[in-house]
């Protein structure tokens, strides 16, 4: 069996993990997270020249079977979307090939320590996705033969290894999320492993399922639980009321009653002791009949105070006609803005 572990891939990962888990000040709490799932190991080169089988040559692909893979995390997120875990994970695959003079068969297996950060997107909608990438060290393991031969091979390589990651998260609750992610695993570098005839430079696919549980979620939640919600700043009652009125006519519209109500009602709990009730009207007709029908409005509003509980002798009733517009307008202007009576606290 022959070992060659990579010092560039150890430093790497080392480097790698340090600057994950040198963090800002503001976190979101540790976390831990476990998935698995589908696993595509791809073609591995086999040289068949040096596997000693008689009149053979040339280099042919190993094929592998899908297998599996399963990961480990443990990690810490931040309040700025990014999130840092140190990851161990175990791929599997099955493999067997034609070399033109039998088959081959075995099975692969990838053990990895990996430094990944991902960072999630910030959306409103409930599927949450997400983008990462990890960089490590993985130990490729390879035992097999060729059918009815006594050549076998067993042979494994550490090398350094990356991952890219995309993914999507659904929040069952403020403390469990549900993953599904796709993933591209490779060992970049390679190595022989000399006579044996197989390359150890791997690289697979994954679709993968979890679950990631965060705890500072939880203890954040019971110290927002501990602290009090101030008390919401009191709301002033306005101090006027505008209630308006359809073209020449001098009856209250519902609209226009329940602002009236409200007016009264704001007056008696804020022990008001004296309201003006000014009448107006637009410019659409002569001075006088104006005048006239900006007091009988002003004369309308007065006795519905009075229905809702205002002493009449509290309530003083003023008639503008048309000289105090609140737009503007020429002479003979229906303008509906204009039409109203103010109700004011004194």
């Amino acid at each position: 069996m022959t070992r060659n572990w990579s010092l560039r891939g150890t430093a790497a990962a080392l480097a790698v993990a340090a600057a994950a888990f040198s963090a800002p000040a503001h976190a979101d709490g540790f976390y831990i997270g476990l998935n698995g799932g589908w696993n595509w190991a791809q073609n591995q080169k086999v040289d068949v020249g040096t596997l000693g089988i008689a009149g053979a040559t040339g280099t042919y692909k190993a094929k592998h079977d899908d297998g599996y893979a399963i990961n480990g995390a443990v990690g810490y997120a931040w309040t700025n979307g990014f999130r840092t875990e140190f990851e161990i994970g175990y791929k599997e695959n099955q493999f067997k090939t034609a070399l033109g003079v039998g088959g081959m068969n075995g099975r692969a297996q990838v053990w990895s320590a990996m430094a990944n950060v991902y960072y999630d997107i910030p959306v409103s909608f409930p599927l949450k996705p997400y983008v990462g990438g990890g960089l490590g060290v993985a130990n490729w393991d390879v035992k097999g033969g060729l059918t009815n031969s006594a050549i076998r091979v067993n042979d494994d390589t550490s090398d350094i290894a990356w991952q890219a990651i995309a993914g999507v998260s659904y929040n069952i609750n403020p403390n469990w999320a549900l993953n599904l992610e796709y993933r591209y695993f490779e060992t970049p570098l390679g190595s022989s492993s000399g006579p044996k005839g197989i390359r150890n430079d791997y690289s697979s696919q994954m679709a993968l399922i979890g679950l990631r549980y965060n705890f500072g979620v939880q203890q954040q939640a019971v110290v927002e639980q501990k602290v009090a919600a101030p008390a919401p700043a009191p709301v002033k009652a306005p101090r006027s009321y505008l209630v308006f009125f359809d073209f020449d006519r001098s009856d209250l519209t519902p609209e226009g009653t329940n602002i009236v109500r409200t007016a009264a009602t704001n007056a008696k709990s804020g022990n008001v002791t004296r309201i003006e009730v000014t009448g107006h009207a637009d410019r659409s007709g002569s001075d006088a009949y104006n005048q006239r029908l900006s007091q009988r409005r002003a004369q309308t509003v007065q006795a519905e105070l009075v229905r809702d509980g205002i002493p009449a002798d509290q309530i003083a009733v003023f008639a503008k006609g048309e000289s105090q517009p609140l737009v503007p307008t020429p002479d003979g202007v229906r303008e509906p803005q204009n039409r109203r009576v103010e109700i004011v606290y004194k």
